[in-house]
């Protein structure tokens, strides 16, 4: 994966750290984030959109 890191342009590189940052935004914890940051560099590298999941708790208050 770290190939593709070190393929990416500046601008993609900012791309990624942006994403990242909104999909932070407002949540308790990503699982695993480095595992997500590789996706958001794959995504970025093949330019395609990126799928998430959103998995709430519907116990929690």
């Amino acid at each position: 994966m770290s190939e593709l890191i070190t393929n990416l342009t500046q601008e993609q590189l900012q791309e990624v750290k942006r994403q990242l940052s909104i999909y932070s935004q407002g949540v308790q914890e990503i699982i695993p984030t480095e595992e997500l940051e590789q996706k958001i560099v794959k995504s970025v590298s093949e330019n395609r959109p990126l799928k998430i999941k959103l998995e709430l708790d519907p116990s929690a208050p």
